[in-house]
Order: structure tokens, then sequence, then C-alpha cells
């Protein structure tokens, strides 16, 4: 097995994948990749030699709705981060206060 990084431009979803999910699901699906930003290490997209995607199209559905949020979006969300880390992280130990960092860093 080869691993390779691509980037995301690079990968073509597979038109015979048979997973479907709702508008609702992939919604849901892209706020848990924003909240869980090391979700894409322990579940990277894998594909085949010509960038065909075997697994994780979903996420890689999300991913693109990311990449495509406005800049106004991802200052709201960036600004929510920073809120939630000033309000939760004095009441963490200080290892729950490295994860939160990490989970609310800026995009």
């Amino acid at each position: 097995t080869i691993t390779r990084m691509v980037a995301i431009g690079e990968l073509r979803e597979n038109a015979e994948n048979p997973r479907k999910i709702s508008g609702e699901q992939l919604r849901k699906l892209t706020v848990s990749l924003l909240m869980f930003r090391g979700m894409m290490s322990l579940r990277p997209i894998a594909a085949n030699e010509g960038n065909v995607i075997l697994g994780g199209n979903m996420r890689y559905r999300a991913l693109n709705l990311i990449l495509q949020m406005s800049e106004q979006e991802l200052t709201l969300l960036n600004r929510y981060h920073a809120a939630v880390y000033q309000a939760i992280s004095p009441h963490l130990t200080a290892e729950e206060r490295i994860w939160l960092r990490e989970a609310t860093q800026p995009l």
C-alpha cells in the first residue's frame, strides 16, 4: 500500500459510490469536520492511482463545502471558536485546554 498526500482538487468523486447521504447529513458531517479537525488524519480519504476516491466520498463533499465558505463565514466561525475557548478554558485542566486550543484554532 502506497500512501501519499494530494491536493483535494486532484481527487475525483467515485461515480459508482453506493453511499448517498441527505443534505442534512452532509451538513452534519461538514460541522463535524470543522469541530473535529483531527478526523481527517484518523480517517483519510482513500483513492486509487487515478485519484478516484475509493473511501471517503462524503468527507470529500464536506471538505469541498468548507473550501467554498466565504471570508465572512470563516470570520464568524473563527470568532465563535475564540469565544468558546475564552468561555470554557478557565474551567478545564491543562490537558483539556490543550485539546480545546487545538480544536478552536482559526481556519
